[in-house]
């Protein structure tokens, strides 16, 4: 078939496109039955939507990701995710960006 233009890659609110970024280019790197896919990917760009109606309390907010997590989706975080302070983390999202849409 015709082979695609683009692909975008969707992650949870609590993914670290970061370490996806990073995930993809290690594969790259390494020979294995996935070396192709990976090889066929180029990222260009990554993209962090903020929720702009909560972003400052949360960041504000002094609370950690585990804390967070048990809100969203009644999931427990465990080890040093569950302590990891969100407004750290929400930041990496936001650096991890080149582009940044406020909803």
């Amino acid at each position: 078939g015709m082979p695609f233009d683009h692909i975008i890659i969707e992650l949870s609110g609590v993914a670290e496109p970061a370490v996806v970024r990073a995930n993809i280019a290690e594969t790259q790197q390494v020979r294995g039955p996935f070396n192709s896919v990976a090889n066929s990917i180029q990222l260009t760009s990554t993209v962090t939507v903020v929720d702009t109606s909560v972003f400052v309390d949360e960041y504000m907010a002094q609370s950690t990701l585990g804390e967070n997590l048990d809100k969203i989706d009644g999931g427990k975080a465990h080890g040093c995710v569950a302590v990891r302070p969100l407004a750290e983390f929400l930041a990496e999202q936001i650096e991890a960006a080149d582009k940044v849409i406020l909803n």
